[in-house]
């Protein structure tokens, strides 16, 4: 249904352990190809958006699934993607799991202190100089931003389409009643990401298997 929203997590496996990073998402154009608007969204990331991930991530690491949830309106199942091929496609190895790649989401419809942030890691320390990323991979981020800028469509001959945004945790989570989804959501305007890897001191994602969320 129009304006629902989505999460979708993506689930990382790495050298040391697991986690993982969450884009959100909101309905513009009602899937019809799918028995549930989770699986559409599931399949349609799998095949627009993850090559673009898999090109900035070193070889040690992986992608084993995608997990998307469906956030308002009428409940629908959980659906989980498993890639055929999700191993990252750049030589490694890779920096350690809590150094990442920041993309930053920038939106208009709250203050900009509810811009989102999402770190990826898997960041190859071949393609890295003194803690800053070089040009070659830089274009290759760039690459990945410009596909999640322009959100996703449902495989054809779906009509779907989701736009990227973020969630304003300050109106999802006032009042007494249940979550306001719909009006804690804001469109993506424009994405960047710094050319200085960033470093988590503890990471804030949730320690998974491969095919949880």
């Amino acid at each position: 249904m129009i304006n629902d929203i989505y999460s979708a997590r993506i689930n990382m496996q790495f050298p040391s352990g697991a986690g993982g990073f969450t884009f959100w998402y909101r309905e513009t154009v009602q899937w019809d190809q799918a028995d549930f608007g989770t699986q559409a969204l599931a399949e349609a990331w799998n095949l627009s958006v993850l090559p673009s991930l898999r090109a900035i991530v070193a070889d040690d690491f992986s992608i084993p699934s995608i997990v998307v949830r469906k956030h308002w309106s009428n409940p629908e199942p959980k659906y989980i993607e498993q890639p055929l091929a999700g191993v990252g496609l750049r030589p490694g190895p890779a920096l350690p799991a809590n150094n990442a790649v920041v993309i930053s989401i920038a939106q208009g419809t709250f203050p900009s202190k509810s811009n989102g942030r999402v770190y990826v890691p898997g960041v190859p320390e071949p393609d890295t100089t003194l803690g800053t990323i070089d040009a070659g991979y830089a274009a290759l981020v760039q690459t990945l931003l410009t596909v999640l800028i322009a959100g996703i469509d449902e495989e054809s001959p779906g009509n779907g389409h989701w736009e990227l945004g973020v969630l304003s945790r300050l109106i999802l989570e006032e009042g007494e009643g249940p979550p306001d989804w719909v009006n804690s959501f804001g469109a993506a305007q424009s994405l960047s990401a710094s050319p200085i890897i960033k470093t988590q001191r503890r990471r804030t994602t949730k320690v998974i298997g491969a095919n949880n969320a």
